[in-house]
């Protein structure tokens, strides 16, 4: 898939991610209050306006980042290395070669 094409595709299946997310954060009250009530505690300072506004995009986040989670069923190998930037491989291979253990930190798959 040529990039321009791919950047298109990632735009719209983010689109649809937040709409599935607005939509459950519609009509799924219990979580919204559940989410809004946490936001609450950790930011006691902010207007109700604010916890409204980031509940709403925490839902549209998680709607994203299921929608990616769906794509990844039908990613090749190298549509998934494609995405994934690898820093210090090199490093990697060397402790590995020499029997040093290594301890290796990543991110999150996410959005």
């Amino acid at each position: 898939m040529s990039n321009s094409k791919t950047r298109r595709h990632m735009k719209h299946a983010m689109a649809l991610g937040r709409i599935i997310g607005t939509l459950a954060y519609l009509i799924d009250a219990p979580h919204r209050h559940i989410v809004r009530s946490n936001l609450r505690l950790a930011f006691p300072d902010w207007t109700a306006e604010k916890t409204r506004q980031t509940s709403k995009r925490v839902f549209q986040h998680l709607g994203t980042t299921f929608v990616e989670i769906c794509q990844l069923t039908a990613y090749s190998r190298s549509d998934v290395l494609a995405r994934v930037r690898v820093v210090g491989a090199e490093r990697w291979q060397r402790a590995l070669d020499s029997n040093q253990g290594l301890i290796l930190v990543s991110a999150h798959l996410g959005n």
